[in-house]
C-alpha cells in the first residue's frame, strides 16, 4: 500500500501555485513569467529548519527532489517515469498523458481509473499479485472532498484510511506538490499526471487512520498563504495542525505550527 501521512509530530511540506500548471514538470507554475520551485524551507521559523531542493532537466521536468542526504531520482520515456530513492524503484505508466498504473520492485503494484468528468476516481492496491486494498474518491463542483482507502479481506489487521478536504472556491489554484489532495491518496504524486487537479485552494483537511484494537490516529490542518505581490507566486505556507498519535498503544495528542518559505527561478 502507498505511505501513510500520519508519522507522528511531522507536519506535511507543502507547496503550492496559484496559476495554470503545466503537465510536464511536477513541480512547475505558469505566471506571465514561466517558474520554477528551486527550493522549500521546512520548519522555516524552528531551531531545526531543513531545506528541500528541485532539479529540472531542459525540458523542465523534474529530475531531483532532494533534501539532505535523501533524494528522488526521475527518468522520463514516453508513457513510463521511473522514480529511484535509496529503498526502492518505482514505475508510473502512461496513457493518454495519464497515471493508469504502478509498480515497484518490493512487489506492490496498483491500477487506477479515472472517471467521465476526468477526475482520479479508484486506486487497487495489490501486494504480489494479492488484493491489499482499494481506494474511492467523492467530488463536489469539480473539489475532491473525499476519500477512503479500505483495506481487503486478506488484511483486515490494516488500517481504514479516510479524510475530507474544504477550499476556498473563490481562488483557483492549481495545487502541486504536497499541498494538493491528490497527494494524500495516490502511490507517488506528481501535478497534471492523475487526472483534473481540484478547483479550489486547499484551506482544512481532516484525517483519520483506524487500525483494528489501537487508538484512532487523527490530524486537523488547516492552511494559510502569502503571495509575493510582484510574481503572485506563493512565497510561504502556513500550516497548523492539530490531533492524535498512537504511540506504543497510547493516544498522545499534539498541536503545532509550521511555516515553509518557497524560492522560485522565473524566466524574465
Amino acid at each position: 500500500m502507498k505511505k501513510y501521512l500520519i508519522t507522528g509530530i511531522t507536519c506535511f511540506c507543502i507547496v503550492i501555485a496559484a496559476c495554470k500548471k503545466s503537465s510536464h514538470n511536477p513541480k512547475q507554475t505558469n505566471t506571465a513569467s514561466t517558474c520554477k520551485l528551486t527550493s522549500a524551507i521546512l520548519n522555516a521559523t524552528s531551531n531545526t529548519p531543513t531545506t528541500e531542493n528541485f532539479t529540472y532537466d531542459a525540458k523542465n521536468r523534474l529530475i531531483k527532489d532532494s533534501q539532505g542526504t535523501s533524494s528522488f531520482d526521475f527518468s522520463y520515456t514516453d508513457n513510463k517515469i521511473t522514480i529511484i530513492t535509496a529503498i526502492d524503484t518505482k514505475e508510473l505508466t502512461l496513457e493518454n498523458g495519464r497515471v493508469i498504473s504502478y509498480s515497484d520492485n518490493t512487489g506492490e503494484t496498483g491500477t487506477i481509473t479515472y472517471n467521465n468528468d476526468g477526475y482520479l476516481d479508484k486506486i487497487t492496491y495489490y501486494f504480489n499479485g494479492v488484493l491489499d486494498a482499494t481506494d474511492t474518491r467523492t467530488y463536489v463542483n469539480g473539489n475532491l472532498t473525499g476519500y477512503i482507502e479500505t483495506p481487503s479481506a486478506n488484511n483486515p489487521q490494516n488500517p481504514t484510511l479516510t479524510e475530507t478536504f474544504a477550499y476556498d472556491t473563490t481562488i483557483t489554484a492549481s495545487s502541486f506538490y504536497e499541498v494538493s489532495p491528490l497527494y494524500y491518496s495516490t502511490p507517488f504524486y506528481i501535478a497534471g499526471l492523475y487526472g483534473k487537479e481540484p478547483k479550489g485552494l486547499l484551506i482544512k483537511s481532516s484525517i483519520t487512520y483506524n487500525t483494528p484494537n489501537e487508538p484512532v490516529n487523527s490530524v486537523n490542518n488547516d492552511f494559510k498563504y502569502d503571495k509575493d505581490p510582484v510574481t503572485g507566486n506563493y512565497s510561504t505556507i502556513t500550516t497548523h495542525q492539530i490531533g492524535t498519535h498512537d504511540i506504543r498503544g497510547k493516544a498522545v495528542n499534539f498541536d503545532f505550527t509550521n511555516i515553509t518559505k518557497l524560492s522560485y527561478a522565473c524566466d524574465k
